[in-house]
This record gives structure tokens, sequence and C-alpha cells, in this order.
């Protein structure tokens, strides 16, 4: 039986966007986001008794996928990473790359400023999708440029 899902892991400073297919991560999206501009004193306690931390999530987008995609996370958005399962190829920034056929899984490391692709291949990923995001981490980590490259304790696993 076939599996195709998107799922993300992330915190406020990165996010990792992956794809399963088939029991196998085929691709994983590392993006990492430039530090928060400080907050004013006056405002953050203004925002800490109001309880207001951050602005709402905009809503999810309900819109269909462009034509030859399956697969999305952060669809519409600035991060939006789209992934074709047919066509074996994942956008991202506005390029598309290739999923390896020799069985490893693509890591995409995106840098915002100026924003660049980075892209590298890591030992195939096996997962199901009730402990993907364990063995992706574990994966990552082993990894030295994506350990690198994510912040500290970004894929300790909990």
């Amino acid at each position: 039986m076939a599996t195709h899902a998107s799922c993300a892991l992330g915190g406020r400073d990165f996010s990792v966007a992956y794809f399963l297919d088939e029991g196998r991560v085929t691709a994983a999206v590392a993006h990492r986001f430039p530090p928060p501009a400080p907050v004013p004193f006056r405002e953050a306690l203004r925002r800490l008794l109001t309880g207001w931390s951050r602005p709402p999530r905009a809503p999810a987008s309900s819109a269909p996928l462009p034509a030859g995609w399956d697969g999305a996370v952060g669809q519409g958005g600035p991060h939006e990473v789209l992934h074709s399962r047919a066509r074996r190829r994942v956008r991202v920034a506005g390029a598309e790359f290739v999923l390896p056929a020799d069985g490893t899984t693509l890591v995409l490391l995106v840098h915002d400023d100026p924003v660049r692709v980075e892209a590298r291949t890591v030992p195939v990923v096996s997962a199901v999708v009730p402990g993907a995001h364990r063995a992706l981490c574990e994966a990552l980590a082993r990894d030295p440029v994506v350990r690198a490259f994510l912040p500290d304790g970004a894929l300790r696993v909990r």
C-alpha cells in the first residue's frame, strides 16, 4: 500500500518540512529564519500584560495545489515547499530539485538572507508515520553540515 504524507516540525527560528512515500522520507527541507527583531521593553511588557505574544497565524490555505504537485507544506506562504511524487521533484524558493533515484533522502538547506538553497543527500531515512519525526531527527543529526545549519537542540528528540 502506498503511503504519501507531508509533515513539519520546527521552532521559532527554524522549520523542517518532510515528505514520506512508501515508508521512507524522500525529501526534507530545513529552513532557518533570521532572528526576530528585538522588542522594546515597553512593547514587551504591554504584550505580556495583555496576553498577546505574537500576531495570529494566517489561516491555512485551502487553495488547490498547483498542477503537477501532490504535496505541500506552507502552501501559498513565503516558505512554501511543493512535492511531486510522479515527477520526483521538490520545489523550494522557486527552484526545483530532483529526488535522488539511489534511495537516499534529499535534504535542502534554505538560507534566508540572501535566499539560497544548498542540496545534500543523507542515507535513506526509513520511517512509519508515527515514528517519522524521531527517525528523521536522528538521521539529520548524524550529518555534520545539517547539524551545524540548524540551531542548537533543534534535532533533539523529545
